[in-house]
């Protein structure tokens, strides 16, 4: 827990810097309130750099520990909090690069929804893969459930922040024909449905991506030689069924 806080105070920190730097080079607040707020995507990476510091400076623990199975796999509370960081920061992102590429293409608030629409695909919709594929990856249990709940929450916490930043009538100019809670459901459907596919990849991958961390913390030497062996293995066990059909 401390190792959050202290991670979401640098992000704070960096926040209000980008917020006030972009509005000083003259960019609407809107557009500065949405780039400066996709830094909470960093707040996993700020807390996992500090837990692994604090490892190594522990007298119980050290640099060499070896993660079991298990324990390479995060729990759902943790995934759900640092999905819902990351997928919040990916569509801050594109609300942003959005409103940059509208503003220089001199365009009104009816047609900024083009440019963000472009950049959720470019942006977004990978981002919800990509973290499906991540929950499949380091999840322990209850991993639909942890998918959708990320949907929710990111696709709740834009809106929110939508609300917050924007006056209604560019709200309702931004929003065009749904409503923001239309806008809520049906981008959590849709990201729900991408993160599974995501999970789904994830899950196929999961051993592998193990394999691949445990290879990480050994030698050289010894990574040849467990390739190998795996190598010669493999080739044996083809032999075998070849030689039985």
């Amino acid at each position: 827990m401390k190792t959050l806080l202290v991670a979401i105070v640098i992000t704070l920190v960096g926040i209000i810097i980008v917020f006030f730097s972009l509005s000083i080079a003259g960019l609407d607040n809107s557009v500065a309130g949405s780039i400066a707020a996709a830094i909470v995507g960093g707040i996993p990476y700020i807390r996992e750099s500090l837990e692994k510091e604090e490892l190594k400076l522990s007298h119980h623990r050290t640099n060499h520990t070896v993660l079991s199975f298990e324990g390479f796999g995060f729990s759902p509370p943790r995934l759900i909090l640092y999905g819902t960081l990351i997928l919040f920061a990916a569509m801050q992102l594109s609300s942003g690069l959005g409103g940059i590429i509208a503003s220089l293409a001199g365009v009104g608030m009816k047609d900024i929804m083009n440019f963000i629409g472009v950049f959720a695909f470019i942006i977004v919709f990978p981002a919800v893969f990509l973290t499906g594929r991540w929950v499949g990856r380091r999840g322990v249990s209850k991993g639909i459930v942890t998918i959708f709940l990320i949907s929710v929450f990111a696709r709740v916490a834009a809106s929110l922040l939508d609300l917050l930043m924007l006056p209604s009538d560019e709200l309702a100019l931004y929003l065009g024909e749904i409503g923001i809670w239309e806008q809520m459901g049906i981008g959590t459907v849709v990201f729900s449905l991408i993160g599974c596919w995501g999970y789904w990849r994830g899950r196929r991958q999961r051993l592998a991506a193990y394999l691949t961390y445990l290879l990480g913390r050994v030698s050289t030497d010894t990574r040849d030689a467990i390739v190998e062996l795996a190598y010669t293995e493999a080739s044996r066990k083809t032999n075998t069924t070849g030689a039985i059909a």
